[in-house]
């Protein structure tokens, strides 16, 4: 998998790139690319680990309450949510999800 720097290289190639912060030693360029040609495992780390479709989008983009507040009628859905956590089967995701709802909702 490409590095930060190579993936920061390879999407502004008419940047000139920057000196290295005091105290890092870059190994020499031949060394940083071996092997890394840029292919993935498959497309979703493609997607995930590729370079962006909208560089100068900034990342915040859609993130804020205030544009994409939750539904209404969130309230009614987390007593079943909490439920299905309950279940010894339930997925560790849907745990971790609901612990988080709860400590940024107050529940």
């Amino acid at each position: 998998m490409p590095t930060a720097y190579a993936k920061g290289r390879a999407a502004r190639p008419d940047v000139p790139p920057a000196e290295a912060p005091e105290g890092v030693q870059l190994a020499p360029e031949a060394e940083r690319t071996a092997g890394m040609e840029g292919s993935y495992g498959d497309d979703f780390e493609e997607f995930m680990y590729g370079p962006t479709d909208r560089p100068e989008e900034p990342v915040t983009t859609g993130a804020t309450a205030r544009k994409a507040p939750p539904p209404g009628d969130m309230a009614t859905w987390l007593p079943r949510l909490l439920e299905a956590a309950r279940d010894p089967n339930a997925p560790l995701e849907l745990q971790n999800f609901l612990r988080l709802l709860r400590h940024h909702s107050g529940a």
